[in-house]
């Protein structure tokens, strides 16, 4: 019996308790783990007293130095490397002086947080960027912004969506502070800075930035895998390449908008070289719509310098240190004669204007042999770009088109237009659909401005493209004007800029379209839809000018911006310059009556703007190219001025430019010296539509620039003592003196306003310079 007695008590073993004996404490388990140590020391190397300390470095209140800081940015924990970013900018502001010298290592030690698993990392380090590169020149920052934009472009295809989209956060950061860094390298960049048509100002695709990186094309290439897209060149050049590993992704309303609005400020960076979309322009892309009505590409540059301003030039190129002045010259030569004696010099090494080649600096006559083939080579890569941003547009047409339709009804659909109390806040609808229609702007854009060096095939098929979305887009346009509620702010600002879009896009299709009589079937049919399309933009773009355009924030009306104005040039000009009794000359709008409207309230809208207003340079820039397009010999446009079409209108308003002159003053010299200039442009060319007596009105009126002759008071000088420019002093004497070349019967005004001129000049700088150009007006009548 005892082996069943044993196995009793095994069985019994595993739940019996083991008894407690008083003052023997509790005996540890047999299976416990013994966790005591033994050491002769214990080493504490950062509070040692023999590690001698530089009291001089900088620190944190933490006593943590700027290499402790970067130490901790790569620690396991992620509230130590949260801590070490706020350090950073916590001892960076307390010492600027440490930026720039640190500058390389910072960023070295920022690249690995790009990609960092967690958000409120990555959130800390876009906003320590952001700070370090506003205290930071551009031309420092670039060269060591290389291997943050490795670091970016990869976390653009990183497993985790969220770090994708932090990924176009950081991409915003350097477009806002270093575009040239992310644009370079896409072939597409700046390519509105060619024309094909005379090579003229060919910038490099190939890239850009410090050390000649490429990022550029990878950039476009994380874009389109976000959006599930692939450029057809990138299909044709690897039929067999494997799908993107994010095709099953589906991005919210959110990331899309994030995606879609970096793209576009990537693209308007790239297309057009703008920055910024409030961004003003150069003067030949402002118009570039004049470009198609000249015969040839150099004379539309010298119309558009007809009224840019002479003064000392530099010429020179980028790769040349110093630069070469060239005196300036007074601009009045009513004979089309320069002397010889007057110091202008001939013989002299000229640079080949903005065409850098090669790398060379200058140019002699035996380098010159080759140079037809150098820009025939180079219009090629200009033609070849504008087919890459042709493609790019097709490849992104779909998930425009799909955005769109998607957002628009619960935009401005009928569910949208119900009351409701309080002022209807921004939402992320309203954002995308209005990034859509920028992405469309800047790309059909680009592309019809010079869509005659593509194929038939291609420029068909982005016109198809951009007819189809406009199509979708009309019935909801003018956008958010009929409503019921009240938007805050930013949403009225986001959609007057969608109408904007949708009025230039139109008027770049009216500019390409066809004139032919003879289209039949589906052309005829979306010619006369694009017909009810450009009425309504006219009935839209006059409300504009009128200030007609009335919402539930603004009841008044709302005046228009410079910027709106700008963007509004393009419309206008497509709008008047119409054929009319041609009968074979089709074109999508060619009712005289709403051409003769748009200018009538073009002239009006400059003659309601104050002086003050940013807008009055730009219309008068605009009113006076109108004006000066009559005498141009190379012009061939439809729109033209006769004595009995718009002759009196313009003869109005040419002669109230001396009192807009003289409101202008001294406060404004921007919109004075476009002014002047075309005043002086006018007396140098004959127009055959003005009135007879044009020039004596503008004499009388123009003397009292410079002297009034009060019946009480005697004389009082006028605003032309007040400016403080040197040149357009002496541009303000050109067009005076120019009054006596337009015409010999009108010597009496002439006298009176040369009398008002010297008194306005006695005893100061410019008085030698006014007898100058009397004396040498004098030896040539």
């Amino acid at each position: 019996m005892p082996k069943s007695s044993k196995k009793k008590k095994e069985k019994t073993a595993d739940f019996s308790k083991a008894k407690l004996k008083l003052g023997k404490g509790k005996q540890q388990a047999t299976n416990a783990t013994d966790t005591s140590y033994k050491a002769r020391s214990i080493a504490l190397p950062t509070q040692s007293i023999t590690v001698e300390k530089d009291d001089g470095e900088p620190t944190t209140k933490r006593n943590l130095t700027l290499d402790d800081l970067l130490t901790h940015m790569k620690h396991y924990n992620a509230a130590t490397r949260k801590d070490a970013i706020f350090g950073l900018r916590e001892l960076l502001s307390a010492n600027p002086d440490l930026i720039i010298p640190s500058l390389s290592t910072l960023i070295n030690g920022c690249t690995r947080i790009v990609g960092d698993d967690d958000v409120s990392v990555r959130k800390s380090m876009l906003g320590f960027l952001e700070w370090l590169f506003s205290r930071v020149p551009a031309v420092k920052l670039a060269p060591h912004t290389n291997i943050l934009m490795l670091f970016i472009t990869s976390s653009l295809s990183h497993i985790y969506p969220e770090i994708r989209i932090d990924a176009i956060r950081f991409l915003d950061i350097m477009l806002e502070f270093v575009p040239e860094v992310v644009v370079g390298g896409w072939v597409g960049w700046n390519v509105a800075g060619y024309s094909a048509a005379d090579g003229n100002d060919h910038k490099d695709t190939q890239g850009s930035g410090s050390n000649g990186a490429q990022h550029g094309q990878r950039v476009l290439e994380g874009y389109l895998a976000l959006l599930n897209l692939r450029s057809r060149q990138a299909t044709s050049a690897n039929d067999t390449a494997p799908a993107s590993s994010l095709s099953s992704v589906v991005l919210s309303s959110t990331s899309k908008l994030i995606l879609l609005k970096s793209l576009s400020s990537f693209l308007r960076i790239s297309l057009s070289g703008s920055q910024d979309a409030s961004e003003s322009p150069s003067t030949e892309q402002a118009a570039w719509y004049l470009a198609s009505s000249f015969s040839s590409g150099q004379a539309y540059r010298t119309f558009i310098q007809l009224l840019e301003p002479i003064r000392t030039a530099s010429v020179h190129s980028s790769s040349c240190p110093k630069p070469t002045f060239v005196s300036w010259q007074p601009q009045v030569d009513p004979f089309g004669v320069q002397e010889f004696d007057g110091g202008e010099v001939f013989m002299e090494t000229f640079e080949l204007g903005d065409v850098h080649l090669a790398g060379l600096e200058s140019w002699k006559l035996d380098e010159l042999v080759g140079l037809e083939s150098i820009l025939e080579s180079y219009q090629s890569v200009g033609a070849g770009a504008l087919i890459i941003v042709a493609d790019l547009a097709c490849t992104l047409h779909p998930i425009l088109l799909a955005t769109f339709l998607d957002t628009a009804p619960t935009v401005f659909g009928p569910q949208s237009q119900t009351p409701s109390s309080g002022i209807q806040v921004l939402d992320v609808n309203v954002e995308l659909v209005c990034a859509v229609g920028e992405i469309a702007k800047e790309l059909y854009g680009a592309i019809l401005r010079n869509s005659a060096d593509l194929s038939a095939d291609t420029r068909s098929t982005v016109s198809e493209n951009l007819r189809g979305l406009l199509g979708h887009m009309s019935p909801y346009f003018p956008f958010g004007v009929d409503e019921l509620y009240q938007r805050d702010l930013k949403s009225e600002q986001l959609l007057q800029g969608l109408n904007l879009s949708y009025c230039e896009l139109t008027s770049l299709l009216v500019l390409a379209s066809e004139a032919s009589a003879s289209l039949k079937g589906k052309a005829k049919a979306a010619n006369e839809k694009l017909t009810a399309q450009a009425q309504r933009v006219a009935e839209y773009v006059v409300k504009a000018l009128k200030g007609e355009l009335v919402s539930i924030s603004q009841p008044m009306g709302q005046a228009l911006s410079a910027g709106a104005y700008t963007s509004l040039l393009p419309t206008i000009w497509s709008l008047i310059n119409q054929p009319h009794g041609d009968p074979g000359q089709v074109r999508p709008l060619h009712d005289p009556n709403i051409s003769r409207t748009v200018l009538q309230a073009a002239l009006e809208h400059y003659s309601r703007t104050g002086f003050s207003s940013a807008v009055k340079k730009t219309a008068a820039e605009f009113i006076a190219r109108l004006f000066l397009l009559q005498s141009e010999p190379q012009y061939q446009g439809f729109f033209r001025i006769s004595s009995g079409t718009y002759g009196l209108e313009f003869t109005e308003w040419i002669t109230s430019l001396p009192r807009t002159v003289w409101e202008l003053g001294p406060g404004h010299p921007g919109a004075s010296e476009v002014i002047l200039l075309f005043l002086l442009r006018s007396l140098q060319r004959r127009f055959s539509f003005l009135k007879a007596n044009w020039s004596t009105e503008v004499q009388k009126r123009f003397a009292l620039y410079f002297n009034v002759d009060h019946p009480t008071r005697g004389h009082i000088l006028g605003p032309f003592t007040k400016l403080t420019t040197p040149s357009l002093r002496r541009l303000a004497l050109d067009v005076a003196v120019s009054f006596r070349g337009s015409s010999a019967t009108e010597t009496e005004e002439q006298d009176k306003l040369e009398n008002a001129v010297q008194k306005a000049v006695t005893g100061t700088e410019v008085e030698a310079y006014w007898r100058e150009i009397q004396a040498s007006f004098a030896s040539r009548l």
